[in-house]
């Protein structure tokens, strides 16, 4: 991590251990979560460089985003599988399937709503309060996201 306010400052590192980090994401301002290709996904404090919490997650994640406040953390995989986490505890609370591995994911600012790109070239619109794929569109892409209202959803074709 670098301090950009005194020219860049290297402040500290984060050890990972062996394998290579794949994604990283800011969580409710002050932790870092960090996925890599070790089959699981941890959660540092910014402030001290400590690690908060490691969760296990078969198979590897293709795909990562979370929620602004750090509530939700969501996961795609090879297998076709979105999974929901809750930041605080680490635990699981939704699994949805996908016929085809996952390139892309993205969730709302309030964690209602998840978009999934498959490998097959489709992007799938999910409820998470249902588990229920609202829209699917046939779309090659490699990177959603959704605006911050979560009225838009967007993607790199």
């Amino acid at each position: 991590m670098w301090d950009l306010r005194s020219g860049p400052h290297l402040v500290r590192t984060l050890d990972s251990g062996e394998f290579p980090i794949r994604h990283l994401h800011v969580i409710g301002g002050a932790e870092l979560c960090v996925a890599s290709s070790s089959n699981a996904f941890s959660i540092w404090n910014l402030m001290t460089g400590t690690q908060v919490r490691s969760v296990i997650h078969a198979p590897t994640i293709t795909a990562f985003d979370a929620t602004p406040n750090g509530k939700w953390i969501i996961t795609g995989s090879a297998d076709g599988a979105l999974r929901l986490f809750d930041a605080d505890d680490g635990q699981q609370r939704v699994q949805l399937d996908n016929p085809h591995g996952i390139t892309a994911v993205a969730i709302t600012d309030d964690g209602r709503f998840a978009a999934s790109a498959t490998r097959d070239r489709t992007l799938s619109l999910w409820d998470l309060n249902t588990g229920i794929s609202r829209k699917v569109m046939m779309v090659n892409t490699n990177r959603v996201m959704f605006t911050q209202s979560g009225r838009l959803l967007l993607a790199k074709i």
